[in-house]
């Protein structure tokens, strides 16, 4: 197991909140595949911690899984539990065919409402696009209008929500149709919430849904992030 500190570099031209919370300089890499996983990355500990998103001070470990792939797993005292990244070849996609699933990110309580987890995917997704070696990154987003409650502190499950209005899109279950008529001549959520009313619709009617973010040049994703990003002040990039 190696632990090594990785260099700074300016971020002059981030948000202050980007400024405050995301700095890869100071995440710890604890590589455990004997060098392998930097080697891929050419020694380069801030493409690994940006690829992540990680916040500042957090010691980020990985390890390999056992079906193949990696496991990329922050701790960080801002997080309620470790975040977890999973990196994996999807046998049915052409060059570039590796994926990255993103498994868990949770803030803790007093360090919500501030889009920390808009800026660590931002992050992630930036550095992703760079390496040319994914595809997508996908997301189970869990939620519906039960659980879309910002107050409660043990039933607050936005995923379904947040992650479209962030570029994220995917087929609606036909399982989700057959409960909720209103979402029956819809087939992505994309096509939903292009429409007057959609995104309300969505918040009121919607439930958990595997999503994806395509990372090539042309995808539609990237016109959803960066409308949001800008509308919301958010800049992640020196």
């Amino acid at each position: 197991m190696t632990v090594q500190p990785i260099r700074g570099n300016k971020l002059d031209q981030r948000d202050e909140i980007t400024k405050e919370y995301f700095d890869e300089s100071k995440v710890k890499i604890v590589d455990n595949t004997e060098g392998q996983f930097l080697a891929w990355f050419e020694g380069d500990l801030g493409r690994i911690a940006r690829l992540s998103g990680a916040p500042a001070d957090s010691v980020l470990t990985v390890d390999y899984l056992e079906e193949g792939g990696y496991k990329l797993s922050a701790s960080n005292a801002i997080l309620e539990e470790p975040m977890v990244r999973l990196i994996l070849q999807d046998p049915e996609q052409e060059h570039p065919s590796l994926f990255i699933t993103n498994s868990v990110f949770v803030l803790s309580k007093e360090h919500r409402r501030r889009k920390l987890g808009v800026r660590s995917l931002a992050i992630e997704l930036l550095e992703a696009k760079k390496t040319e070696a994914f595809a997508y990154v996908e997301v189970f987003a869990i939620g519906n209008a039960d659980t879309l409650n910002p107050d409660s502190e043990t039933h607050q499950y936005s995923g379904y929500a947040v992650w479209p209005q962030l570029g994220f899109d995917g087929e609606i279950p036909q399982s989700l149709k057959e409960q909720r008529p209103e979402l029956k001549p819809f087939e992505k959520v994309s096509q939903l919430l292009s429409t007057e009313g959609g995104l309300e619709l969505w918040l009121k009617k919607g439930g958990d849904i595997w999503l994806r973010f395509y990372l090539h040049e042309a995808s539609p994703s990237w016109v959803v992030l960066h409308r949001y990003m800008s509308h919301n002040g958010i800049k992640v990039t020196p």
